[in-house]
């Protein structure tokens, strides 16, 4: 599904991404746990896969 956006992503020099660094899927359920609502499945996506990026030297 998001197959487009990593492939794109590999190619970019505009942000910087770090594979690997994702978290685990149990520390979204507890987070999602703790907030009351499940994130969204583009959301989660990003934080398993990638975790954080950063964008012009700011970190997201």
């Amino acid at each position: 599904m998001y197959e487009r956006l990593a492939e794109k992503l590999k190619t970019t020099s505009a942000l910087k991404w770090f594979p690997g660094h994702g978290a685990e899927e149990s520390w979204i359920a507890e987070a999602e746990e703790e907030l009351g609502f499940r994130l969204p499945p583009s959301y989660r996506w990003w934080l398993i896969h990638y975790g954080y990026a950063g964008l012009n030297g700011g970190i997201f």
